[in-house]
């Protein structure tokens, strides 16, 4: 699938980040949801940094799809919202938060399929500093922690590890 132009100067605001292609598998109901999505599927999520060098994860509710894992705050744009849009609005809602976006660490050319039907899109991740301290969970979020190191119990964590070992060289994954 093609990068649309605009998507492409977002890309290019940030300088040259590395680009994967991504195939993730889900349920029927979530690909029929996709398809039906207008104006294209669009995502942003990303690393919450606070001042003592910890990052920001939560845990969704039972029943979410998501199971016990911890991830990134972020989710799907809204019709004619931008990546970065999403991203802010997205913390906003899932954990209360103010912050300033940093950097774009990567983007994914995505197909979410359920094995015969599938649904493409664009997913952003950005990395971000906190404006406020307190995260408070929201609507549909269990739990929200700083962590000091990328935990095992992370979804996607391998997606995350170059950036966080930028700001923390000593970690070892």
């Amino acid at each position: 699938m093609e990068m649309p132009d605009s998507l492409r100067t977002l890309v290019n605001h940030y300088g040259r980040v590395p680009h994967f292609k991504r195939t993730w598998e889900a349920p029927g109901e979530k690909v029929r949801e996709l398809q039906r999505v207008e104006g294209g599927n669009i995502g942003g999520v990303g690393l919450i940094w606070n001042r003592t060098g910890q990052v920001l994860l939560l845990r969704h509710g039972l029943g979410s799809g998501w199971g016990r894992e911890w991830v990134t705050p972020g989710g799907g744009a809204l019709p004619g919202e931008s990546p970065e849009e999403t991203f802010l609005r997205e913390v906003g809602e899932e954990v209360n938060l103010r912050v300033r976006i940093l950097d774009l660490t990567r983007t994914f050319d995505l197909t979410v399929t359920d094995g015969c039907n599938a649904a493409q899109g664009f997913l952003f991740q950005f990395e971000a500093e906190a404006l406020s301290e307190e995260a408070v969970p929201g609507m549909g979020i269990e739990a929200v922690r700083w962590f000091d190191a990328l935990p095992g119990s992370m979804a996607f964590r391998e997606d995350y590890v170059e950036a966080f070992r930028r700001r923390k060289p000593t970690f070892d994954p």
